[in-house]
């Protein structure tokens, strides 16, 4: 059985870590709960499986199995959470649970034999070269997952929002001809829902990436149908202003 440190928070409670081959791992069920994800199993099957391993722990039911995730399993799964608080969380861990875990910063296994000072030395310059490699490939992850994560329902909402209003206004307002006209309104908004895929290069709106979203606010303020709809637009208002 596994040594388990506890670490409390008092916004979050209590986060379970083990130390595996000297590598941190956290609590599955610990870490859903704070972020808000109902089914810890669903998201395991999210993660890198390397990064999840099932160890006995000792809870007040007796001794069962539990999951824990490695570091960088974890900041991918505080990006799957829609928890306002994920972010901090985060930062918690980053700036709290690890560096308490690592306290100086390497780990050197006990010896067998005792070692000599440059020996240590070396050795430690070793743990500390490996440690700085794996934090690199950690920053790489969580950059790429900030960079190319989907944006959020809400963002998306807004998003969509944003889009009305351009196809409306490009139709002359909900009073004019053009967005009373039905199969005319419809086709202006398939041509607007069709060229922010295609400039995006997404198939839906809820893929748009994270690293898009100040692109996509300036897309809609901008948009304007194509010429020969536009002309169709205009005729289309002008037809019944004249008629009138």
């Amino acid at each position: 059985m596994m040594d388990v440190q506890v670490f409390n928070n008092e916004e979050f409670g209590q986060v379970r870590t083990v130390t595996i081959e000297d590598e941190f791992y956290f609590n599955l069920k610990d870490c859903c709960r704070v972020l808000d994800i109902k089914n810890h199993k669903d998201a395991a099957s999210r993660l890198n499986p390397k990064g999840v391993v099932i160890t006995d722990l000792l809870t007040n039911g007796g001794v069962q199995k539990a999951n824990f995730i490695n570091e960088s399993n974890f900041y991918k799964l505080v990006f799957q959470s829609r928890k306002p608080e994920a972010e901090k969380f985060a930062d918690w861990v980053t700036d709290k649970v690890l560096p308490a875990i690592r306290k100086h910063g390497a780990y050197i296994a006990p010896a067998q034999n005792a070692l000599t000072t440059e020996d240590a030395f070396i050795q430690l310059f070793q743990t500390q070269k490996e440690i700085k490699q794996e934090q690199s490939v950690m920053r790489d992850d969580i950059v790429y997952l900030k960079d190319e994560q989907p944006v959020n329902p809400s963002i998306n909402q807004d998003l969509t929002k944003e889009r009305s209003k351009a196809v409306v206004k490009c139709l002359g307002g909900y009073d004019a001809p053009a967005y009373s006209d039905s199969k005319l309104r419809q086709k202006v908004f398939c041509q607007a829902a069709k060229d922010f895929k295609e400039l995006f290069k997404i198939p839906r709106y809820d893929l748009l990436k994270k690293k898009d979203i100040d692109r996509a606010y300036d897309y809609w303020k901008q948009w304007q149908p194509q010429t020969n709809l536009r002309l169709e637009i205009e005729q289309v208002n002008k037809q019944v202003l004249l008629s009138v």
